[in-house]
């Protein structure tokens, strides 16, 4: 470590802060997911299509638990489609995560 102005200078871990980063944006979807849920739910409406989106989240948090750095990255698209089809107003999500 070296001093820098009176500041230590901290090393940032790419992998770790990407790994951080997708963690969030699943963890974001994965909250839209279970209130849109909690909604169809109140109005007895069919809430497989989220039910399936929100299995599948779980698995990709689960790749991006264990993934390596060139890993995390190609998982990057596959997280950003899943966050965006969570959050998709009017929409019901599709299940369009790759593994």
């Amino acid at each position: 470590m070296t001093v820098s102005e009176g500041q230590p200078t901290l090393s940032v871990d790419p992998e770790a802060s990407l790994r951080a980063e997708l963690t969030g944006a699943i963890a974001a979807a994965q909250i839209d997911i279970a209130n849109a849920l909690a909604e169809l739910a109140r109005s007895g409406a069919d809430a497989s299509a989220l039910t399936n989106q929100s299995f599948a989240l779980q698995q990709l948090q689960s790749k991006v638990g264990s993934a390596n750095l060139g890993s995390l990255l190609a998982l990057r698209s596959d997280v950003s489609i899943a966050a965006t089809s969570a959050t998709a107003p009017n929409t019901a999500p599709v299940n369009t995560i790759r593994f």
